[in-house]
């Protein structure tokens, strides 16, 4: 599990974590899945499902 913070006042915690993400899911080498800050589910690079 990660985290991604933004320490800076001009980048949006968002931005660096999408970077992130597309590099995970570009390598084809890790099962990524991004939550919202409630839990739910938003992205993954693989079916997930609904039992959420």
């Amino acid at each position: 599990m990660l985290t991604v913070i933004s320490r800076s006042w001009e980048v949006a915690s968002s931005e660096p974590a999408e970077r992130m993400d597309d590099g995970l899911t570009a390598s084809d080498d890790y099962l990524v899945v991004v939550f919202a800050y409630d839990g739910m589910p938003v992205a993954a690079d693989f079916d997930i499902g609904d039992d959420w």
